[in-house]
């Protein structure tokens, strides 16, 4: 939860959480026979057209989530979970 408080204070678009009124932990709360729940801003969305340019969200996301939370692979290489995603598909 604490990446998710410093990826959105970064700039990341995101849903937003809501707090609880009595918090279980970080952004969760407990329903009566039911689990923890956590809840989010409502986000309209649609599906992504051809025309759509995404070109720099593509870019400007992974860049910012790898500002946040550099990840540290063999060798000392720092990139972003996004990156090994994306290795991992090919």
């Amino acid at each position: 939860m604490e990446f998710e408080r410093q990826a959105i204070s970064a700039g990341i678009a995101a849903a937003r959480p809501i707090d609880p009124v009595a918090p279980a932990y970080g952004w969760a709360g407990r329903v009566a026979g039911h689990g923890a729940y956590r809840v989010y801003e409502w986000v309209d969305n649609r599906p992504l057209t051809a025309p759509d340019d995404i070109a720099g969200w593509l870019g400007r996301t992974p860049w910012t989530e790898s500002r946040v939370s550099p990840l540290i692979l063999a060798g000392g290489v720092r990139c972003s979970s996004v990156f090994i995603l994306a290795l991992d598909r090919q």
